[in-house]
């Protein structure tokens, strides 16, 4: 085995491909719902030519053009009309394997880096509804069919009807009442030979906004910031993960 091991030629991947996309009705006979493209997915394979690092295997997995809408289908299935409820950067993964981690003992067995610099999620009124119809309506139903039983008084209460008949469209900025933005959003993780592995995950910034119609004079509109005596380049919101086995302890700790 030792042998072949050493003989064992290195296999180069350069893939590119369109991730899966997923349509969530907002029931199964239902033409609206939502909409998540996992967009562009690259994955290469690199091999270093530093005699110290020749054992490590370095993957590089690139997702692009993420997003998630809401949309409405016409009668073949097409897209009549959609609006856009998340936006992001490109996702980076760098991935580090140890070929022979039974030789290296000096080196991670895997180590994981993940980064993510910009992810916007904006809720409008009609959105909300959207996202309520699939729960209450799509997850509830059955796999076969049932007869419900006549209700005496029935009230079902929605916070509108959206007819999305354009593509893209612009969103009614009085309709906001939801936006969420994370800023460089960093983690990590590595996992030694003997099964200990510690890992780091950061966010830079993090802002939430309340846009609903208020008062807006006299309420607070932003629910989630930095605090103005904080360090403007300290992360807002970290969490770190240790365990060491030959010491027999497990230690993790969260910070804001």
């Amino acid at each position: 085995m030792e042998k072949f091991q050493n003989q064992a030629r290195k296999l180069h991947l350069d893939v590119t491909l369109d991730a899966p996309s997923i349509l969530v009705p907002t029931s199964s006979y239902s033409n609206e719902g939502l909409f998540i493209d996992l967009g562009l997915l690259t994955a290469q394979t690199h091999f270093t030519d530093d005699p110290n690092r020749s054992s490590v295997e370095q993957q590089v997995v690139i997702m692009k053009n993420l997003l998630a809408s809401r949309v409405q289908l016409g009668k073949n299935n097409e897209t009549r009309g959609d609006i856009s409820l998340f936006k992001c950067a490109e996702l980076s993964i760098l991935i580090d394997r140890l070929l022979y981690p039974d030789k290296v003992q000096n080196e991670p067995q895997i180590s994981i880096v993940a980064n993510w610099d910009t992810i916007q999620f904006t809720l409008a009124k009609d959105d909300y509804a959207c996202i309520m119809k699939i729960f209450k309506e799509n997850f509830s139903e059955k796999i076969y069919h049932k007869i419900p039983k006549p209700a005496k008084i029935a009230i079902t209460l929605d916070l509108s009807e959206s007819k999305l008949i354009t593509r893209h469209a612009s969103r009614n900025e009085n309709l906001k009442f939801l936006d969420l933005r994370l800023e460089m959003l960093k983690a990590h993780f590595r996992q030694l030979s003997d099964s200990s592995y510690d890992g780091k995950a950061q966010i830079q910034t993090l802002l939430l906004d309340d846009l609903r119609e208020t008062n807006k004079s006299n309420s607070v509109t932003r629910m989630i910031d930095r605090n103005f005596n904080v360090d403007p380049n300290a992360s807002m919101f970290i969490v770190t993960l240790e365990f060491k086995k030959e010491n027999e302890q497990q230690s993790s700790g969260v910070r804001q």
